[in-house]
């Protein structure tokens, strides 16, 4: 059993013939709506025996299409996007000034963070947000001491997932979610991780490992926004 964005739901199994229970995914407000049988597109309800079906019994949960419910401000104009749409942020300096840096205030939170130095800032959209271009005379450099990692709670049907987004961490050796002493590794080079805490512990943080000036290797982990 596989959900929708790929992910092995490796403690689902079929019991006495039957389906199990349909999943939840971060930006949907509802359950999966069916299970697909991968290489036959049969759709089949939680709960369907599939004792007669023929063929490899492997399913992927199928959803609806998210809802256009996410506001975003960008440079004072505001939009709306679904759970995931890319949002391009373009710089336009004024004469004589160049783009410093991108900074993106989450609903909710007081405080900017720097997210970006280039002209083209996209990341895929998970929850209300502001933001802003900041110009000025020079550049500015996002250097290892500006690294953050961004963490925020966003709804996965009746459950919470979590996201962390990571800036300026393209030449990190890993990165990914730590729910007490485990890790979940990324398997892509994005910069942005979503996953659902179905266990117990309430510790949870983004990592990343990178290696230092001295050729070894550390790891990073935020604690600012756990």
């Amino acid at each position: 059993f596989y959900n929708a964005n790929g992910q092995l739901l490796s403690d689902l199994k079929i019991v006495d013939k039957k389906l199990p229970e349909l999943p939840t995914m971060a930006g949907f407000k509802t359950s999966a709506t069916k299970w697909v049988q991968i290489g036959t597109d049969a759709e089949f309800d939680a709960g369907a025996d599939v004792s007669d079906i023929s063929g490899g019994k492997a399913f992927i949960a199928k959803y609806d299409s998210p809802m256009d419910d996410i506001k975003i401000t960008i440079n004072e104009e505001e939009n709306i996007y679904a759970y995931g749409d890319t949002v391009e942020c373009v710089a336009a300096p004024p004469e004589g000034e160049v783009l410093m840096y991108w900074t993106k205030t989450i609903s909710g939170k007081s405080e900017a963070e720097i997210v970006s130095v280039s002209e083209n800032y996209s990341f895929g959209a998970w929850e209300d947000c502001t933001v802003t271009a900041v110009y000025g005379e020079n550049k500015h450099s996002l250097g290892r001491a500006a690294r953050k990692i961004i963490t925020s709670s966003v709804s996965a049907g009746n459950e919470t997932a979590i996201m962390a987004e990571f800036i300026g961490f393209e030449d990190a050796l890993e990165k990914g979610i730590m729910i007490g002493n485990q890790k979940i590794t990324m398997t892509t080079d994005k910069s942005q991780f979503t996953i659902v805490n179905d266990s117990s512990e309430t510790e949870v943080y983004g990592y990343a490992i990178v290696k230092d000036s001295d050729g070894g290797f550390k790891k990073i982990i935020n604690t600012e926004n756990k």
